[in-house]
């Protein structure tokens, strides 16, 4: 380090790097180049080179004027549907029933409840227009009518009831002897809605099916009791045999079938 002439060209060197390092961190500061971001919130309007506000608009509220200030906005909001549903509830010849309990029936949603007035009109209003309509009573079974909820349909819906029976009685064969799991079911006459322009069968329940124990003895019920209605018994090795309804449920009777 005793020589000048190497001390000064040591001393030219970092000049140089000083003034190329300048260039380079001016040249980064050009659009193209690196940028300086202030992350460090908005300035107060008045400071010079602060970033401009952006105000954003509160939810939009159910009611509220979207052309007021401030009124709250919301994309979200789907307002819900209010259908009243409104119907009659009927006997098999038309006759209307009064005291009856009508709900609306889903799988998930809630269930709507009323009941029939004196005329057997019956109201009530639901939120989702889905679902079926059912009507029970003491005493009562019901059979069919227009029972599917529509959110187009503008008319009376039809619940169509009959009485409620049960059946009880022997299967027997043809040598009086008891059959045990005859298989049995009520079927009530296939024109039983047609009174009301309604080409559909009754409606199937459960209770219209059961079997024969080992004394042959049965019970049915409720069954709907109607006019021309049959029950089907059937066993192992006999033909199915139809038999009609007896005049007075009440009393036990006995079903006679073929061979086996």
């Amino acid at each position: 380090m005793g020589n000048p002439w190497i001390r000064n060209a040591l001393v030219v060197l970092v000049l140089l790097s000083f003034g190329a390092y300048f260039v380079l961190v001016q040249e980064d500061t050009r659009s193209e180049g690196l940028q300086y971001v202030d992350l460090s919130g908005p300035r107060e309007s008045g400071e010079r080179g602060a970033p401009p506000r952006v105000e954003i608009p509160p939810p939009f509220e159910p009611g509220a004027n979207p052309e007021d200030e401030g009124a709250a906005r919301n994309e979200f909001s789907i307002p819900s549907l209010r259908l009243v549903v409104r119907g009659r509830v009927v006997d098999a010849q038309g006759k209307p029933l009064a005291g009856m309990g009508v709900q609306r029936a889903h799988a998930f949603l809630p269930e709507a409840r009323t009941e029939s007035g004196p005329e057997g009109r019956f109201e009530f209003a639901i939120e989702e227009p889905q679902g079926e309509l059912t009507a029970s009573g003491a005493g009562w079974i019901l059979i069919g009518g227009e029972r599917y909820i529509d959110p187009e349909r503008d008319d009376d819906y039809l619940l169509v009831l009959a009485p409620a029976v049960e059946f009880r009685g022997r299967v027997l064969d043809a040598r009086g002897a008891p059959v045990s799991d005859a298989s049995l079911f009520a079927i009530p006459p296939g024109d039983a809605l047609v009174l009301f322009g309604l080409v559909a069968p009754p409606m199937e329940h459960e209770s219209q099916r059961g079997w024969s124990g080992r004394d042959g003895s049965f019970r049915l019920g409720p069954v709907p009791y109607l006019g021309g209605g049959r029950i089907e018994v059937s066993a192992p090795g006999a033909s199915p045999v139809e038999f009609p309804q007896p005049a007075d449920p009440a009393q036990p009777f006995q079903l006679v079938i073929g061979e086996r």
